[in-house]
């Protein structure tokens, strides 16, 4: 009993832990200091975790690994476009000071730009 209970409260912890920085990298919108390599270990080891939980058929492992690994790729996103490696409308990306009120779910594009802002021919 009491090993559940530890498990589901680490599981908890674990599914909540990148969140809060999340919510810093949204209101400040900037990430320089995050470390991308950092970012990307923590989905791999995420995505590791996973996989181990699902062939061990455990809850609470599953559960936070998941919840770390989300939170992470979403912090990898706002990383790609704080930085303007990937920006949702090259129009509106090209304007300094754009404001992201005016994007509509329907006009959004995925393009990958170079540090100069210039769009990349190949994803390689």
């Amino acid at each position: 009993m009491w090993e559940y209970l530890f498990g589901y409260a680490a599981a908890t912890m674990s599914a909540l832990s990148a969140f809060p920085q999340v919510f810093y990298t949204y209101k400040k919108k900037t990430t320089e200091d995050i470390s991308f390599l950092y970012i990307i270990n923590i989905i791999i080891l995420s995505m590791l975790w996973t996989t181990y939980g699902v062939l061990k058929i455990d809850g609470p492992l599953i559960l936070s690994s998941s919840c770390c690994g989300s939170g992470n790729v979403i912090l990898l996103l706002m990383k790609l476009y704080y930085e303007k490696r990937l920006c949702f409308k090259p129009q509106i990306c090209d304007k300094p000071n754009y404001n992201l009120t005016r994007v509509t779910p329907a006009d959004l594009q995925v393009v990958i730009v170079n540090n100069d802002g210039t769009p990349r021919n190949s994803i390689v």
